[in-house]
């Protein structure tokens, strides 16, 4: 069974039961908002006793989902995707800030004086960032592509 939730929610949703090696989930036409899904696999078996057993969620990973009928892969690479398929979560922060944009793209936090905190390339389709260390207040982000630049106000509680 595969189960997905969108990052940092509480509720999963289950797929079908299937006796299959491989499952997918098409959200195409799904009506899901758009945002960084996280995926799980479990397996139900029986013990040698003959009892039914549930395994632990195995296999985490996440991908990003534009909410327009398809879905994207965290390892291939699209042109088309610009700087209004940005997704920053959740804002405000408190220790990571999960930045949804095209692989390749150059982020960089500034402090509200123009102070470069972190600067980064994306080489996956969700990049975390780690604001732990730094001090609460309000922060700039940053993201340079090929489709321009998005500067994006971040909160760090």
């Amino acid at each position: 069974r595969l189960a997905y939730r969108l990052r940092n929610t509480q509720t999963w949703s289950n797929s079908p039961l299937s006796t299959s090696t491989s499952i997918s989930i098409d959200f195409t036409g799904s009506g899901l908002p758009a945002g960084n899904y996280e995926f799980v696999a479990f397996t139900r078996f029986r013990d040698s006793n003959n009892v039914t057993v549930n395994s632990l969620f195995t296999c985490p990973i996440a991908k990003g989902y534009t909410g327009t009928g398809g879905k994207r892969s965290g390892n291939t690479v699209d042109d088309s995707f610009d700087t209004k398929q940005i997704n920053i979560y959740p804002n405000p922060a408190d220790d990571f800030l999960y930045v949804q944009a095209a692989l390749g793209s150059e982020l960089r936090l500034l402090d509200m004086q123009g102070k470069m905190i972190t600067q980064m390339i994306s080489t996956e389709l969700e990049t975390t960032l780690d604001l732990s260390a730094l001090a609460q207040g309000v922060y700039m982000l940053e993201i340079h592509s090929r489709g321009g630049t998005t500067t994006e106000r971040v909160v760090k509680r």
